[in-house]
């Protein structure tokens, strides 16, 4: 993983200068710049705004009790959409402004949750797991207590006068 990274951070600039010299030579020194600064503009406008509407709907799903994983991987992948248009670069504007369409954003966080969900074993911290609920034995279950603190009033017999 670490050497696809080490590999990507070292190739991808030489790619998008060799993309940027290709596209200005087919076309105008000027409209490869503009390739760059509008839609990096843009993005940056739009990454904020749904930034914003992530954080929104982080906040709504734990005021309601649920569990926002699915904002928070919505938000971040706004921060990352953020990150790539920030550096100059056709390819980069280009990944960072498709993760800004909320339909492909939806389809990659679909995608990342079942591989997530793929990868992660559940254990279950009953001791008793493999005997069916609702057997007779259930009242003969032992729990284990530790007293943490006691009131000294409620501690003491009360003595009689």
């Amino acid at each position: 993983m670490f050497r696809r990274f080490l590999l990507l951070t070292a190739v991808l600039p030489f790619v998008e200068l060799a993309l940027l010299v290709w596209i200005a030579s087919h076309t105008s020194a000027m409209f490869a710049m503009m390739l760059i600064l509008v839609p990096t503009a843009c993005g940056l406008a739009l990454t904020r705004y749904q930034g914003l509407w992530a954080w929104r709907q982080v906040q709504a799903r734990v005021q309601q009790g649920e569990a926002p994983a699915s904002a928070l991987l919505d938000g971040l992948m706004i921060w990352i959409a953020g990150i790539l248009l920030i550096i100059p670069g056709v390819l980069t504007d280009l990944v960072g402004l498709l993760l800004l369409i909320p339909p492909l954003r939806r389809l990659l966080r679909d995608y990342i949750q079942r591989r997530i969900r793929a990868r992660l074993h559940v254990v279950s911290p009953s001791f008793d797991a493999h005997r069916p609920t609702g057997d007779a034995t259930d009242h003969d279950r032992i729990i284990d207590v530790r007293v943490i603190g006691v009131d000294s009033e409620e501690a003491q017999p009360k003595q009689e006068k």
